[in-house]
């Protein structure tokens, strides 16, 4: 099947969706057709390309509109970017943000650990420099933080 037909089987299938989200993701399923239209590809790529969209299009037609139209999408990017390293806009921004909040969540806690500790045995050197000299109260403080 190619580009051009899977794109007006598309078409068909939007007119009349099971779901409003499934019409958003044949919306954005014939923005990637539109792109990859648009794009130079070599002719081993294009019918690679052609095969993939003949089993969405099988699975299209053995589920009807009760196609999940998103995963269809999903393992049609997921072909772009295996097969013919094709990634989508902002996609490695997207997992550097990610592992970067990981390891911000990670090194915060590990901070926040040391900077704990060192608290604690600064106001511990302060309570014995106050104890030392007489300044402090023979009772406990109910007003502890912790």
């Amino acid at each position: 099947m190619t580009l051009l037909q899977f794109k007006e089987f598309l078409v068909e299938f939007r007119a009349n969706p099971l779901t409003k989200k499934n019409q958003q993701y044949t919306e954005q399923f014939i923005r990637l057709i539109n792109d990859l239209q648009e794009r130079k590809l070599e002719d081993s790529a294009i019918n690679r390309l052609e095969n993939e969209l003949d089993l969405l299009h099988q699975n299209f037609e053995i589920y009807g509109h009760k196609t999940q139209v998103k995963k269809e999408y999903h393992k049609l990017l997921k072909f772009l970017k295996r097969e013919l390293k094709l990634t989508p806009n902002y996609y490695y921004t997207q997992i550097g943000i990610l592992i970067g909040g990981l390891a911000a969540l990670v090194f915060g806690f590990f901070f926040l650990f040391i900077g704990m500790l060192v608290g604690g045995f600064l106001g511990f050197y302060l309570d014995n420099c106050v104890q030392k000299r007489g300044e402090s109260l023979r009772i406990d403080w109910d007003g502890h933080f912790c």
